[in-house]
C-alpha cells in the first residue's frame, strides 16, 4: 500500500500566532508530542498541511500555526499573521506577561 503526501507548496504556507487554543479537530494530526512541567505544558502537532504548537503558561494559551493561507482559522485573539516569505524575526508580548518570540528563513 503506498501513501500519498500532499503538501502545500512554500509559497502558500502562512504563519500565524493566536493568543488562545485551537481546537485540534480543525486539522489533520499526523503527529503529536506533549511536554508538561510544573510552570508550563506544550504540545506539538505534526499536522498534514503544517504544524501547530500550543503553550499552555498560567491559564493563559498561545498557539504557533505554521499552515496553508487555504486553511480557516478564527480571527479572534489573532496576534499575528505573515506569509512565509525570505527572513524574519518577530516578538509579541503575550497576556501574561511573557514575550514570544519566532525567527524564521525560507532559502
Amino acid at each position: 500500500m503506498s501513501v500519498r503526501s500532499a503538501r502545500p507548496k512554500v509559497n502558500d504556507l502562512i504563519f500565524r500566532l493566536i493568543g488562545r487554543s485551537i481546537h485540534p479537530e480543525l486539522y489533520t494530526t499526523c503527529a503529536t508530542a506533549e511536554v508538561v512541567q510544573k510552570n508550563y505544558s506544550a504540545t506539538l502537532r505534526i499536522c498534514e498541511t503544517g504544524h501547530i504548537a500550543s503553550v499552555q503558561h498560567q491559564n493563559k494559551s498561545v498557539c504557533e500555526i505554521l499552515t496553508s493561507f487555504q486553511n480557516p482559522l478564527p480571527s479572534q485573539k489573532r496576534l499575528l499573521e505573515k506569509p512565509v516569505r525570505g527572513c524574519r524575526s518577530e516578538s509579541v508580548q503575550l497576556e501574561s506577561g511573557l514575550y514570544y518570540q519566532v525567527s524564521y528563513q525560507l532559502e
